[in-house]
């Protein structure tokens, strides 16, 4: 499957913003991001987890982007209330290098979740938290984050709507807070061939304070994919 329809998973749906709106230039992703699970007891689980994004351009026309890279580690805790509901407790830590600039960027932050089955084919997903990272003076921001997500799964079709409040980095050497809707909808044309539509709409703004201005930002953008299993 592709990432960018990850319905069971919103979490790795890629961010594609990339800080310029009138600038075009190639740019390669790299994404890996292990898992690791551990049953504490018959309702609770440790969950942890790495997550290394490397994103470099071109830059053929002009040097408007910077190669950057951000690693991740996270540790989290779930309990099951019951077989419907699942609280649980999250912490990560974050760091964005950026070739261009002279010192990198940290971050870390906390979330409360809860996953509740509305049905027998419909998830919700929810989490809040506060996301605290270096500003670009070394500077403490805290910014809250969190996501809601529905995802709804009939026998040949799957449904996604998703927002997420997240911080991230950028190709224009610096962090910025990002507000993310994405609406995905996948089709089983038969067992092998499936086809997907999707729609993102997400805006990005500045972390308050920081020596690089980010003007706020909105982008939409459509998606198609046609795949067929060998």
């Amino acid at each position: 499957s592709d990432v960018d329809f990850d319905i069971d998973n919103p979490d790795e749906i890629p961010v594609d913003a990339s800080g310029r709106v009138l600038g075009k230039d190639k740019r390669q992703r790299l994404h890996f991001g292990p898992e690791w699970s551990r049953q504490l007891g018959q309702r609770s689980r440790l969950r942890i987890r790495a997550n290394y994004i490397d994103v470099s351009y071109d830059n053929s026309v002009a040097q408007l982007y910077e190669d950057y890279q951000e690693s991740t580690g996270a540790v989290g805790i779930e309990y099951d209330l019951s077989q419907r509901d699942t609280v649980s407790l999250n912490t990560y830590a974050r760091q964005n290098k950026f070739d261009g600039a002279s010192n990198d960027l940290s971050g870390a932050g906390v979330t409360l979740g809860w996953n509740r089955s509305l049905s027998e084919n419909t998830r919700l997903v929810t989490s809040i938290g506060v996301d605290s990272s270096d500003d670009d003076f070394g500077e403490d921001q805290n910014n809250a984050i969190g996501e809601i997500s529905f995802i709804h799964t009939l026998e040949t079709s799957r449904v996604l709507a998703s927002y997420r409040r997240l911080v991230t980095g950028s190709g224009i050497g610096t962090t910025y807070l990002q507000d993310f809707f994405s609406l995905n909808f996948i089709r089983d044309l038969s067992e092998r061939v499936s086809f997907s539509v999707g729609v993102r709409a997400y805006q990005n703004s500045g972390l308050d304070e920081s020596v690089i201005s980010i003007d706020e930002q909105d982008y939409l953008q459509f998606r198609t994919l046609l795949s067929w299993k060998l």
